[in-house]
C-alpha cells in the first residue's frame, strides 16, 4: 500500500473513532439550561430555545418565527387585494323599496269530478257526477263532499265554486253526449 491510501485509511479510521465517542459520550443535561424566549408583539406563542448560559430573555421577531413554524403553508407573490367597504345605499332608493307583496293566493285543486250523464227529473236538471268509484247526483245549489258547491248547469257546462277559498271552476260536458 503506497503513503497516500494509508493516509486515507487513518483518516477515516480518526473520523469513525470520532463519531463513535461522540455516540458514546453524548453532552449531559446539565451543561444545556433551556431558556423561554420573549417574542416580538403580536407573536403567536412562545419557544424554547437551548442556550449555554443565557440568563436574558431573547427577544425574537415575530415574522420568521411564523415562517419557520408551517413550512407547507401557501405561499403567494402578490399581495392580498384590498378589502373594499361596502357601498351605502342611496337614500332615495331605501324610501322607494316598500314592504314584499304578499304571496300568491294558491289555486283550487283540479276538479276531481267526472260528468256521466244527466236527468231531467221533473223540471229540475240532475247531473250524475262520478268521484273515484262513487256515483254522485248534483243539482244546482248542493254542496259535494263538503268543499264543492254546485252554481249553475246547463247543456255544455257546470259551473263549481270552490268553497274553501271562493274559486269558480268550471267542468265542461262534452257536446256528443
Amino acid at each position: 500500500m503506497d503513503n497516500a491510501a494509508r493516509r486515507r485509511w487513518m483518516i477515516w479510521a480518526g473520523l469513525l473513532a470520532a463519531t463513535l465517542v461522540a455516540i458514546v459520550y453524548p453532552v449531559e443535561e446539565d451543561e444545556v439550561e433551556l431558556v423561554e424566549v420573549v417574542l416580538a408583539p403580536g407573536a403567536a406563542r412562545p419557544l424554547l430555545v437551548k442556550a449555554a448560559s443565557v440568563t436574558t430573555p431573547l427577544l425574537v421577531p415575530a415574522a420568521p418565527l411564523l415562517a419557520v413554524a408551517d413550512p407547507f403553508a401557501p405561499r403567494n407573490w402578490q399581495a392580498p387585494p384590498p378589502v373594499a367597504a361596502p357601498i351605502p345605499k342611496p337614500v332615495q332608493e331605501a324610501e322607494l323599496v316598500g314592504p314584499p307583496p304578499p304571496p300568491p293566493r294558491p289555486a283550487p285543486p283540479a276538479l276531481p269530478f267526472r260528468y256521466m250523464g244527466s236527468f231531467n227529473d221533473g223540471g229540475a236538471q240532475v247531473m250524475y257526477l262520478s268521484h273515484d268509484e262513487q256515483t254522485l247526483l248534483a243539482r244546482p245549489g248542493d254542496t259535494l263532499e263538503g268543499r264543492y258547491k254546485v252554481l249553475r248547469m246547463d247543456a255544455q257546462h257546470i259551473e263549481f265554486e270552490y268553497l274553501p277559498t271562493g274559486d269558480k271552476q268550471i267542468l265542461p260536458i262534452a257536446a256528443s253526449e
